[in-house]
């Protein structure tokens, strides 16, 4: 008999040749040429003010645009009002069901671009040493040489 763990690896094994077999399907005819690399845009999203708090979701969103222009696939927290505005009457989201939902896009990354000005938010602090735990790369520039290059290795 088969155990449920061994029939949730075999399951996530097909998750993942599926994925791959995907992603280079759709990858070949990128505009961008090559594999775009994910992205995850990290930056001050809370502030002390209503007007501060517009000001930092105006830079991140600014910021993942350079991202999606410079060629990459990035993921925009400071989108996430969207989900906000759309709730039903009796439905809610919290905080923490938004901090699960960008860590897990985070995970996801194959790198991570801070915004300029976010050395003081402890959220972005968090998402960096998080990075950092799992290898995954953090910049502070899109032109840093690094980036540059990963994507060069990257592209097909």
């Amino acid at each position: 008999m088969v155990s449920i763990q061994e029939q949730f690896q075999a399951y996530e094994s097909l998750c993942q040749d599926r994925k791959k077999s995907l992603r280079k399907k759709f990858l070949k005819n990128n505009p961008a040429g090559g594999n775009m690399m994910r992205i995850y845009v990290a930056g001050a999203y809370s502030a002390n003010n209503l007007i501060s708090g517009l000001d930092n979701m105006r830079r991140g969103m600014r910021w993942g645009l350079e991202v999606l222009l410079a060629g990459y696939a990035p993921f925009v927290p400071w989108f996430d009002y969207h989900f906000q505005l759309m709730l039903r009457d009796g439905e809610s989201l919290t905080v923490k069901h938004y901090q699960y939902y960008s860590m897990a896009w985070l995970v996801a990354s194959d790198a991570v671009l801070v915004v300029p000005g976010s050395k003081n938010s402890k959220g972005t602090q968090e998402e960096i040493k998080v990075a950092r735990s799992l290898g995954i790369p953090v910049y502070y520039s899109l032109k840093d040489r690094r980036l540059l290059s990963d994507r060069l290795a990257r592209c097909g």
